[in-house]
């Protein structure tokens, strides 16, 4: 499970070109991504451990990443639906 998770929080941007997070994704059920804003601006505060390289697949999704549609928005939140192929 720890590999499964590991490979969401580095690679979920890739879900698009990689099978292996596609193949964990799906594992997992997960069919959303949920981005309350950038992580410099409320993270430290909240989740004094949270640490943003550990987090890099999730937050480099963006609004134009493939494999991602935008479900809903509002500032800068964001509600991402997971393309399935």
């Amino acid at each position: 499970m720890v590999l499964i998770a590991e490979t969401i929080r580095l690679h979920a941007c890739d879900v698009a070109i990689d099978d292996e997070v596609r193949q964990s994704l799906n594992e997992l059920g997960i069919q959303y991504v949920l981005k309350f804003g950038e992580s410099s601006q409320w993270s430290a505060a909240a989740f004094p451990d949270y640490v943003d390289g550990d987090w890099v697949g999730i937050e480099s999704i963006q609004d134009d990443t493939p494999g991602f549609s935008v479900v809903f928005s509002e500032g800068n939140m964001r509600l991402y639906e997971i393309e399935r192929s």
